[in-house]
């Protein structure tokens, strides 16, 4: 099974809560600002990858934002 992307609105609403903008957020990330305005009007699924997913996870836990697992195929149950 494939992992479970954040979703646009996932990602404005964490960004909301820890009161960053998005120059914030590519800062934390090491990621570009485009990459995460382009993420943020996506329609729901982002085109970001896996890696720089992980990049915003990560740094939205840093700031103890509680991101929604990711899934995987060891992780799935049936």
């Amino acid at each position: 099974m494939a992992s479970k992307l954040l979703t646009s609105a996932q990602i404005r609403a964490a960004r909301a809560l820890v009161r960053w903008s998005a120059e914030d957020l590519a800062r934390q990330t090491s990621l570009s600002v485009t990459t995460i305005r382009r993420a943020e009007l996506a329609n729901e699924e982002t085109s970001m990858t896996t890696a720089n997913d992980l990049a915003v996870r990560r740094a939205f836990e840093a700031a103890d934002i509680l991101m929604p697992r990711r899934i995987t195929g060891d992780d799935a149950r049936s």
